[in-house]
C-alpha cells in the first residue's frame, strides 16, 4: 500500500479501499459471462484486486494503465501476473503525445493529476511521465469480442479520454465507471468534446451518481453537473449501465 494519508491509511483501517465501486461491477458481472476490464488510472491496483475477489470467473482479461512509478511498482505486487493481464507504466490520454508533466499530492496517491489546478495549494510535485493514446489501445481492449468494462479514475482527463475512443468502442462497453470533475474547473478545453461525450451517455439508458445510486438520471443531468461553476464543487463518480 501507498504511505499517504488517503488510500494507504484508510485501507489499512477498514480491511478494503472503496469496496462499493468493484461491488457494482461484481453485481453486473453476474448477468454476464466473461469479460474485458480495462482499468485507466490503475493506481496501486485496489480495484482491480477486489474485483478479482469479487469475480474471479468473470474476469477474461485485464488491462491496467498507472503512469506513477511509485504506484506502478506497488500495481504490479498487488495482481498476479499472468499472460491474461497487461500492465502499462503509461498514462492514457486523448492525444499523441508521448509525456507529460503530471502533478502528485504528497498526502494522497490519489490525487495524482494532469491538472495542477486540482492540486493543494502547495506541497505538490511535478513530474514527468509517459503517455500513451487511448485511440492505440483500442484493438487489443476490443480483439476477445467480449463486453468490455471500463474503469477510468484519471482526475480530470477521464471525459477526454472516453470521447477519443469513439463510439464504436462504448458500443462494446456493458459497464462503466468514470470520474467526472465540473468541466469549469480545468484548464483543457472540454467544450469541444461535450457533443461526443453526451452521445456516449447516451448509449447507456441506465446511468447513476456514485453518492445516489438508486435514481437514474439523464444526460442533461449529467451536464447539469459538469457545467456547475461552483469551484468548491467536488468530483462525482458515474456508473453507466446497458440493460439488455
Amino acid at each position: 500500500l501507498p504511505p499517504d494519508f488517503s488510500i494507504g491509511r484508510t485501507t489499512m483501517i477498514d480491511k478494503a479501499w472503496q469496496i462499493k465501486d468493484p461491488q457494482i461491477f461484481a453485481n453486473q458481472l453476474s448477468k454476464e459471462g466473461k469479460c474485458c476490464l480495462v482499468d485507466i488510472g490503475a493506481n496501486v491496483g485496489l480495484f482491480t484486486r477486489q474485483l478479482l475477489h469479487l469475480a474471479p470467473d468473470k474476469i477474461h482479461e485485464v488491462y491496467m494503465y498507472e503512469p506513477d512509478p511509485f504506484n506502478y511498482e506497488l500495481l504490479k505486487k498487488n495482481i498476479p501476473r499472468d499472460s491474461k493481464k497487461t500492465f502499462v507504466n503509461s498514462a492514457v490520454s486523448s492525444s499523441s503525445e508521448s509525456s507529460k508533466d503530471f502533478f502528485k499530492d504528497p498526502l494522497n496517491s490519489g490525487n495524482y493529476s494532469f491538472y495542477q489546478e486540482l492540486m493543494p495549494t502547495d506541497g505538490y510535485e511535478r513530474i514527468n511521465v509517459s503517455t500513451i493514446s487511448a485511440s492505440s489501445q483500442i484493438d487489443a481492449w476490443r480483439s476477445s469480442g467480449l463486453p468490455i468494462f471500463y474503469k477510468s479514475d484519471t482526475q480530470g482527463h477521464d471525459i477526454l479520454i472516453a470521447c477519443s475512443c469513439g463510439l464504436d468502442l462504448w458500443k462494446q462497453v456493458k459497464c462503466a465507471m468514470l470520474e467526472l470533475w465540473p468541466i469549469r474547473r480545468l484548464s483543457d478545453e472540454h467544450d469541444q468534446f461535450l457533443n461526443d461525450f453526451a452521445s456516449i451517455l447516451d448509449l447507456f439508458p441506465i446511468k447513476v451518481f456514485g453518492d445516489n445510486l438508486k435514481v437514474n438520471i439523464t444526460t442533461s443531468e449529467v451536464f447539469d453537473f459538469l457545467n456547475d461553476s461552483n469551484h468548491s464543487t467536488k468530483d462525482k463518480d458515474i456508473f453507466l449501465f446497458k440493460d439488455d
